[in-house]
């Protein structure tokens, strides 16, 4: 009974210290769901663009998809993936039930629904009959991974997992063989063997909630570092470690490699390329040589660096350069005693923001790397953040950087979720918006036409905090189709814009004059209504769209801005 209670009042905390405003079944999902995902450092957004449930939901609450321990939220993510037999895929199908004990219910629901997810001669109109359009997505980008991981023989794993409240997990026999019976139907529809149920009660989320990562690491050398002075607060160190010090370094207690320490990184493991495969066979084969005689080493930035004996304590540590290098430590690395190897490791101690990004940014210039995924560092980017932080928010561009200083949920905003709120509100494009999260920002031309320096940035801000409270009011407003309003929240913030400034073309100095305040439920309602009509007429005028794909087209979004002139003529 403790543990129930003990539970509910964490969950409260979370709610309280990220400013939320949930009922407490949305907020356990995804409360829950960060607690169990949490070694991949998932954010509050990406889990929250897994949540699933609602009407027709097949009796799946989240669905979650990790390949290499990130998260992959829609199918442009996966232009930047290259499956190989190292790639590791786990697909999290989950239940949160705010309840005090596990029920039978939620399995049966996934007896019926799962032989229709991974029937493959279904295609997205026939699971529209059945599912809301968010799990249809899911199911279609699950189904994509799954074929490319197959074919790839990557490693795939599938968790059933199920959440509730009760203070210990108690499930009978007749449960547990309706369990059995959920596993081997899939292991028979997808060929994947590694498939697992596991329920979370209380103990198991309370164990989690406790597990902190630890903020100071150890780094053992083998000889003394080099401390190279250069100013009172930033100054650095170099030297090597062996290969089984650098491993401890790396690795938990259950030599997992440590996710969070790569946060900063602008890449993320590459998998079995060809760098990555030299590495691997110089780690296990050319023993001859030592190991910093033949790679370019390790970066590492550094809060606080505290030196003793031929150890330094890394305040907050994030190795910046030598992912592959790490990676490939910690995954084919086998500890031997009588191994005497090294790696070069080179340690910055700094605070300061723009040290960081340039760091980054030149540590990483020597060999390709997607623009994407350096645009964090750009001059803009770092302006952006400090307008919004003068303002009371935080802009997030470098994953879940606020997240760890703990900073409410509620005032961080992702360089994705900034991108695609201004791409609806400021461009008039929310089929763009809705239909390329990840890829808006990957040509020098869609990027500096979103990202322009010449706007007020108050008008960025207000965008992402205009689409950020109308989601809000579609999941209170007991008046409106939640699918349809989700599957369209970014043309209904661009329409609702339009009825609170009463005007169809407005301009980004029209928005930063834009009162936050009068976002409510009535113009909502408002908006809602007449997307509704133009989407009807529209259906009725090209029947074999679904909505999904009416959602992603430019066509119709050219119908919604000619309805809006007419409705609001300049």
């Amino acid at each position: 009974m403790n543990d129930s209670i003990l539970l509910v009042e964490c969950l409260e905390e979370f709610k309280v210290s990220n400013e939320l405003d949930m009922t407490n079944n949305d907020l356990f999902e995804i409360f829950s769901m960060l607690l169990i995902t949490q070694n991949s450092e998932t954010s509050f957004d990406e889990i929250s663009e897994c949540v699933v449930d609602g009407g027709l939901d097949g009796g799946i609450d989240s669905f979650v998809i990790l390949i290499n321990d990130k998260s992959v939220t829609s199918i442009d993510h996966l232009d930047e993936i290259k499956f190989t037999e190292k790639t590791e895929v786990q697909i999290l199908i989950a239940q949160s039930k705010f309840e005090k004990s596990f029920k039978e219910d939620p399995v049966n629901r996934l007896q019926s629904s799962i032989p229709l997810i991974l029937n493959l001669d279904l295609d997205e109109d026939d699971l529209l009959v059945r599912f809301n359009s968010k799990l249809v997505e899911k199911i279609d980008l699950f189904r994509r991974i799954w074929r490319k991981s197959i074919v790839k023989n990557s490693k795939i794993s599938i968790r059933y997992i199920y959440c509730c409240k009760a203070d210990e997990i108690s499930i009978n026999a007749a449960f547990q063989s309706k369990i059995d019976q959920l596993i081997e139907l899939t292991k028979e529809l997808t060929r994947v063997q590694d498939i697992q149920f596991l329920p979370y009660s209380a103990k198991e989320l309370l164990t989690l909630y406790s597990k902190d990562l630890p903020t100071q690491l150890e780094l053992i050398f083998k000889e003394n570092p080099i401390p190279i002075a250069f100013s009172e607060t930033e100054y650095g160190y170099i030297g090597v470690a062996t290969l089984n010090n650098y491993f401890d370094f790396i690795t938990d207690d259950n030599e997992n490699v440590r996710e969070h320490i790569f946060e900063n990184n602008i890449r993320h493991y590459q998998g079995e390329v060809d760098v990555n495969n030299k590495i691997a066979t110089t780690l296990s084969e050319d023993k001859e040589k030592d190991f910093w005689w033949l790679n370019n080493g390790i970066t590492i930035i550094c809060s606080k660096c505290q030196p003793m004996l031929k150890s330094l304590f890394l305040e907050n540590p994030q190795i910046v350069n030598g992912l592959q290098t790490s990676y490939s430590i910690g995954k084919y690395f086998t500890k031997d005693s009588n191994d005497n190897r090294c790696v070069l490791i080179k340690i910055v101690k700094t605070e300061i923001k723009k040290t960081i990004d340039t760091i980054i940014s030149a540590s990483n210039s020597q060999n390709p790397v997607p623009p994407v995924l350096l645009r964090a560092t750009d001059e803009i980017q770092r302006n952006i953040e400090s307008y919004c932080l003068e303002q009371g928010y935080f802009y997030d561009r470098r994953k879940n950087f606020y997240k760890n200083q703990g900073k409410p949920a509620n005032k961080i905003i992702s360089i994705q979720n900034m991108a695609q709120a201004i791409e609806a509100i400021l461009n008039f494009s929310p089929a763009n918006a809705r239909s390329k999260p990840t890829t808006l920002i990957k040509s020098d031309t869609t990027y500096n036409k979103i990202f322009n320096p010449s706007v007020n940035f108050e008008a960025y801000l207000k965008s992402a905090l205009i689409h950020k409270e109308l989601t809000k009011l579609i999941n209170n407003n007991e008046n409106i189709e939640k699918d349809l309003a989700k599957n369209f929240a970014y043309h209904l913030s661009r329409i609702l814009v339009s009825f609170v400034l009463n005007k169809s073309n407005y301009n980004s100095e029209d928005v930063v004059g834009f009162d936050l305040s009068s976002i409510n439920q009535a113009k909502l309602n408002e908006s809602y209504s007449l997307l509704k009509s133009i989407l009807d007429e529209y259906q009725s005028q090209n029947p074999t769209e679904n909505i999904i794909n009416i959602s992603k087209s430019n066509r119709f979004v050219s119908v919604i801005n000619k309805k809006i002139s007419e409705v609001f003529p300049n």
